[in-house]
């Protein structure tokens, strides 16, 4: 009975670690650079975003153009969060391979979240 215990826990611990290697997070800021197409938005308190799909353009020179509109943008040295600096709207962000994961919390249960995938490098 103890050997089963045991050799539970220690299953359950390897099995939860697995999805942690397998996403390929990088903290490479060089990765933002590119076009990137919105593929799903959620609104705080439940507002229907309309499923709209924009179009991003990160460029090295800090420059950032959202369906033609262009500002400019700023990374944190980590590159975990994104600074949109018209709208002075902030983001935590994260790129696991060719998605970009956009999150803005709002309240601690209330949040929006923007997903994009890479279209051109």
């Amino acid at each position: 009975m103890r050997n089963f215990k045991f050799n539970t826990i220690c299953l359950f611990l390897i099995l939860s670690s697995l999805p942690i290697y397998s996403q390929e997070k990088t903290n490479d800021c060089l990765e933002i650079y590119g076009e990137w197409k919105t593929y799903y938005i959620q609104q705080p308190f439940g507002i229907d975003s309309g499923n709209k799909s924009e179009t991003w353009i990160f460029n090295k020179d800090k420059t950032l153009s959202i369906d033609g509109k262009m500002t400019k943008y700023s990374l944190e040295e980590d590159c975990s969060k994104l600074i949109i600096e018209n709208d002075s709207k902030s983001f935590f962000i994260k790129i696991i391979k060719d998605t970009l994961i956009m999150t803005k919390r709002i309240l601690p249960h209330e949040s929006y979240d923007l997903r994009l995938k890479k279209i051109k490098h």
